[in-house]
């Protein structure tokens, strides 16, 4: 388990090329952005996209209901290749969700099975 407080997306990248996961939960309420409130989204998508695209293992995002713009962040995510999303606070049936498509999927391969894109 790899914990940052920082949303930094040259640093996530980084972290995925230099170590293996088996697992990844990114929180994306903390996202560092530019520009207006409602862009970070966009940036959120983007980032998830390239990281699932460098490596095979399972992505279960995490964002709050309460930020205003993300109603439609599930369906960006999926649509992006991201395996599930869970809002926050958690509820317990989402969060087993999640878990339950992650382990049904392709993605639940050993982290030294993760492809990494140079």
């Amino acid at each position: 388990m790899k914990e940052t407080d920082r949303w930094q997306e040259e640093e996530i990248l980084e972290l995925v090329q230099r170590e293996s996961f088996n697992l990844i939960v990114p929180y994306i309420n903390n996202i560092k952005y530019s520009g207006t409130r409602n862009e970070w989204p966009v940036r959120a998508v983007k980032l998830l996209s390239q990281l699932k695209s460098q490596c095979a293992s399972p992505i279960i995002t995490c964002c709050s209901r309460s930020i205003p713009g993300t109603h439609d962040l599930p369906n960006q995510l999926t649509a992006a290749g991201v395996d599930a999303f869970v809002w926050t606070p958690f509820v317990s049936a989402e969060v087993m969700n999640a878990l339950e498509i992650c382990l049904k999927s392709r993605a639940c391969l050993p982290a030294r099975f993760c492809h990494r894109a140079m």
